[in-house]
């Protein structure tokens, strides 16, 4: 993965105070807040949305560190972690949602990491910035929506549809950052990481419930 410029660099990169990208920063803190949301939905009960938990705050710690210090092994911390949690995550969707095997999850899981890698440089012109990389994800968790409403599970469905949605406008702030930069300085890049938190967040809450539905139904 190519990690030069010009695909990481930020309007925020000549800002005020002692960070160098202070917004960029202190969104990371949005990772936090879900993974200790999703961490006591699960009631500490170690599965794997307590998994999914931990890699969020991981994301929120490498993310932090690549845009202070701006270091190409944080950004490749940072792009590891995210590439995992995407991995993780489809692996998880793939077994609580479609109910596939713990193999063809794991399949699942790299046909997905494949596929964010192949769709970083699609080379959309509203995609900008290796934007292309998230499509993948966003057209599955549409897709396992509209399999939880045929299967009549309209919980799960609702919070898998808000993720897919909110990742679709944290990938357009994600490409306006350099496009509004003359105007807006402090850039848009913020408002993506404070999207990818809650799109996680979205789309683990819908294992969550998902789970309360079958739950409720072998009762």
């Amino acid at each position: 993965m190519d990690l030069n410029l010009p695909y990481f660099v930020y309007c925020e990169g000549a800002s005020w105070f002692l960070l160098e990208q202070p917004l960029n920063v202190l969104s990371h803190v949005a990772f936090f807040i879900c993974a200790v949301m999703i961490w006591l939905d699960d009631q500490g009960r170690g599965s794997s949305l307590s998994l999914l938990a931990a890699l969020l705050a991981i994301c929120g710690l490498t993310g932090m560190a690549w845009h202070a210090s701006e270091v190409q092994i944080a950004l490749a911390l940072d792009l590891a972690a995210q590439i995992t949690l995407v991995g993780v995550l489809t692996m998880v969707l793939a077994n609580q949602i479609l109910g596939c095997t713990p193999l063809n999850s794991v399949m699942a899981s790299i046909i997905m990491v494949l596929l964010t890698l192949l769709g970083r440089n699609l080379g959309l012109p509203f995609l900008l910035q290796n934007g292309g990389a998230f499509l993948p994800i966003m057209i599955l968790l549409v897709l396992l929506g509209f399999n939880r409403i045929q299967n009549g599970h309209p919980r799960p469905a609702k919070y898998l549809i808000a993720s897919a949605y909110t990742l679709f406008i944290a990938m357009i702030f994600h490409s306006l950052d350099w496009v509004v930069c003359t105007e807006f300085p402090l850039g848009t890049h913020w408002v993506w990481q404070v999207g990818i938190a809650i799109t996680a967040y979205l789309a683990i809450e819908a294992v969550h419930k998902n789970r309360e539905e079958l739950e409720g139904a072998q009762a």
